[in-house]
């Protein structure tokens, strides 16, 4: 044995030891010692739009603290509860809490480890998306879509208009088509589009299933090996359908735009994807073209669905709080006037209106539990041993829902937010909606873009109003939610009727 390798066993045993030392002088966070998370996160029963998971998990902080450790077999995870803990951790210390989890089940049995929501910070392909991102969606370059998102606008104000009881289908066709037509170039068609369809197939898989901890062969990687007829591998199943339903979803509107730039001048398709593909350095492999589909699919999946979720939240908010609404028209109708719909660039101009969207934000987070990150060294955070791998997922719904930062927080108060001589705003909350450190959402500058278009335009030529029953009588629809990743109020009823003539003229106008 020579020196050099005496030296190597040394400090290997010095690495060993401080490692020990460090685990025996901290403890892990405080949690239940025993927890069978099938039987309290995911059976049915157990969460109810009356006890959403977020509510479980914050009602865990009450006995353990904001921290709360827990795990299943070999997947250990945190619960964080407090917003002070998830900027600590997530925000401050980001280079080794951005990892995303490396399960058996995204990595090796499905490719969801290649998408951009949960690639690996080791992957180099996450520098590239996020270098695409920032310059198609960061705050100097969204201004470029503006237009689209108030053409499209128009036509979701349009729709709603004409079939008013279809609003939430004018909601899903909108939200698809503006980020369509900006991704891939393409115009969604009014009614059970199919690139639409294709992402709701694939969301529609996933829900609570996507969660750390839902599959034992996350924790016991042995199972993998299990063939899929054996009792109890249901696993398996979902594999396939997921990579099948993820294949479709990424090639299909992606092959759909090169075949646009073959058949026409390839410099007349305003879109992502064409710009990347025109872009194409001389000499890419296949690769290059991957990095593209995977980003394009990411930028679509992330904006259908979301802004969905923050206008039926708007929509919600405004039936059940007329005066905010009265409020917010009488700014609109200030700064816009009769004679056009607003415009994104009259944003800076509405703080009121400002506020009831970033108060939409925090009364109906668009995901109550952020996308989970994972800690890829040791850690001693306030006294606590985390270990490296372990799972952290953000209770967003929580944060914003603590009363200590937020005072009444189940109130719709758009004011907390505003600055006056006697107070000061209350704390934004987009702090925490657009997860933290480095893998904040890269869309939310177009997300916002496309939330005033929507809500500015609503609002100008319409008054959206409690449905009636039969007898005449207001309904007055209860605040619950689907119960699935991203947050969605159940469907309810309610009514649209136009401000005016005028107003619905601006409608039929071309």
């Amino acid at each position: 044995m020579t020196l050099q390798d005496v030296l190597a066993a040394f400090l290997f045993a010095i690495a060993i030891w401080c490692t020990s030392y460090i685990r025996k002088q901290h403890r892990l966070p405080p949690g239940p010692n025993k927890i069978n998370l099938f039987r309290t996160r995911f059976k049915a029963p157990q969460v109810s739009a009356e006890n959403p998971l977020w509510k479980q998990y914050a009602e865990l902080s009450k006995l353990y603290g904001p921290v709360v450790y827990l795990g299943l077999g070999k997947a250990p995870f945190i619960v964080i509860n407090s917003a002070k803990s998830a900027v600590d951790l997530l925000n401050k210390r980001s280079r080794i809490y951005s990892d995303r989890q490396m399960t058996v089940m995204n990595s090796e049995l499905t490719h969801r480890g290649q998408t951009v929501f949960l690639c690996s910070t080791s992957n180099p392909r996450l520098v590239q998306y996020q270098k695409m991102f920032r310059e198609e969606m960061g705050v100097n370059s969204v201004h470029k879509h503006c237009k689209t998102q108030e053409q499209e606008a128009k036509s979701f104000l349009r729709n709603t208009l004409n079939d008013p009881q279809y609003y939430v289908q004018h909601l899903k066709t909108v939200a698809g088509s503006i980020i369509m037509k900006v991704t891939y170039g393409y115009t969604v068609e009014p009614h059970n589009d199919p690139m639409i369809q294709l992402v709701r197939d694939w969301l529609a898989t996933i829900s609570l299933k996507a969660l750390p901890g839902y599959w034992l062969v996350d924790s016991y990687p042995i199972l993998k090996y299990v063939p899929p007829w054996f009792p109890g591998t249901e696993f398996h199943q979902w594999a396939s359908e997921q990579n099948t339903l993820l294949e479709k979803m990424i090639s299909t509107p992606f092959e759909w735009t090169r075949r646009q730039m073959q058949h026409t001048d390839p410099t007349t398709i305003n879109s992502f994807v064409a710009s990347r593909l025109l872009a194409k350095p001389d000499g890419s492999n296949d690769a290059y073209d991957d990095v593209i589909r995977y980003g394009a699919a990411a930028m679509y999946v992330g904006g259908v669905d979301t802004a969905v979720s923050v206008l039926e939240a708007f929509i919600l908010a405004m039936v059940l709080h007329p005066e905010v609404q009265r409020r917010a028209q009488e700014e609109i109708d200030q700064i816009v006037g009769p004679s056009r719909l607003p415009e994104i660039k009259d944003r800076p101009n509405m703080p009121y209106l400002n506020a009831v969207l970033t108060e939409v934000m925090r009364w109906s987070p668009i995901a109550p539990l952020g996308n989970t990150h994972r800690l890829t060294e040791d850690d001693v955070y306030d006294g606590m041993f985390i270990p490296a791998g372990t799972c952290i997922i953000p209770n967003i719904a929580a944060m914003l829902h603590d009363e200590n930062r937020y005072p009444e927080p189940k109130k719709f108060n758009p004011e907390r937010f505003l600055a006056s001589d006697e107070k000061e705003p209350q704390d934004d909350p987009r702090i925490f909606i657009y997860g933290f450190g480095r893998r904040i959402c890269p869309g939310r500058h177009f997300a916002e873009s496309s939330s005033f278009a929507l809500a500015s335009g609503l609002l100008a030529t319409f008054n959206i109003l409690k449905a009636v029953d039969g007898e005449g009588n207001e309904i007055t629809p209860l605040v619950e939610y689907e119960n699935s990743f991203v947050s969605h109020p159940k469907t309810f009823p309610c009514r649209f009727v136009p401000k005016s003539e005028a107003a619905a003229q601006l409608l039929t106008d071309s």
